[in-house]
């Protein structure tokens, strides 16, 4: 049997998360995104399967980079395996590449690493084109703090305090690789000035230094003053978009979205960033902050071993 490696990018809002559900009545009616795929390459090739994903994405979150295998006996060239699907999926599914694995290759259990974005929207007034991927806050996030509180979490922990139940592991303990907060000025239509619709700016947090990088896109412009709600180093940000990155060799359920929720409790001032160390060593889920929304979190790459997977 041949092995594909597909990489999936979706829009999660209509779907009631990937895996297929024996009973349709427990999807409230929606589609599944793994039973979407299933039937597209049973329309292309013929050949009915149960495909094979990194990772089950819960209903209303999406993916620019979910990686899925499929097993097929067809000689059908990568790339037409890309346009064929394509041709016959949703609009708000695409494959974005086909390529060869190895004849082993495990989607789940040969990762190495998953990277997953968080996007909020945190504009005084909502952003129309986003309300379906990014959590609206209206209220300044001190985004220094979340970052400082984000320094608690980077390495390998017990991360119990951030589980929902309903998923068993044999471990909570986890390995984070990285967690950073990533500011997007004016990203906001509404909020954008001529000069600002053409020059967004992208600013990373460093705990304890502020602004550690910044990125000009399309053209440079300057830094904003040190004074106001655009300095991140200063306090609240009131900017329009921010983004929570953490990748980490693996994630139980909810992590990502809990680790969200209690961040934006510290950016709210309602908790200082020293109290993350202790949510985090007590292993107590009630501890933490709640559940960030589900449509802002997108699984953005999954990483592999190369001997595992077979391809570069």
């Amino acid at each position: 049997m041949r092995c594909i490696k597909l990489t999936v990018a979706y829009d999660g809002t209509d779907y009631a998360g990937w895996q297929a559900q024996v009973e349709s009545a427990m999807t409230g009616g929606k589609p599944t995104l793994q039973q979407t795929l299933e039937r597209a390459i049973e329309a292309f090739c013929g050949e009915k399967m149960r495909i094979l994903a990194s990772g089950r994405t819960d209903a209303g979150v999406h993916a620019l980079g979910q990686v899925v295998s499929v097993r097929t006996e067809t000689n059908y060239p990568l790339e037409v395996w890309r346009k064929a699907l394509n041709a016959r999926l949703p609009l708000d599914v695409r494959i974005l590449r086909a390529e060869e694995a190895a004849e082993n290759f495990h989607p789940t259990h040969d990762t190495k690493s998953k990277r997953y974005r968080y996007q909020i929207d945190n504009g005084v007034i909502q952003n129309p084109f986003t309300r379906r991927t990014h959590w609206f806050i209206p209220q300044p996030l001190d985004v220094a703090a979340m970052q400082r509180a984000a320094t608690y979490l980077v390495g390998t922990y017990d991360f119990a305090s951030f589980e929902s139940t309903g998923s068993p592991r044999s471990t909570s303990v986890r390995t984070v690789y990285d967690l950073s907060m990533i500011c997007c000025v004016s990203s906001n239509p509404l909020l954008c000035t001529d000069f600002d619709a053409e020059s967004r700016v992208l600013e990373r947090v460093d705990a304890g230094r502020g602004i550690s990088e910044l990125r000009h896109l399309e053209r440079d412009i300057p830094q904003p003053d040190s004074s106001g709600p655009k300095n991140m180093a200063n306090g609240p940000w009131n900017g329009s978009e921010i983004q929570i990155e953490i990748e980490a060799d693996g994630f139980l359920y909810n992590m990502v979205r809990a680790i969200t929720g209690t961040l934006v409790q510290v950016g709210k001032g309602r908790w200082q960033p020293e109290q993350v160390a202790v949510i985090r060593d007590a292993r107590n889920r009630t501890l933490a902050g709640p559940n960030a929304p589900p449509h802002g979190l997108c699984l953005l790459r999954v990483v592999y071993h190369h001997s595992k997977q077979g391809i570069e």
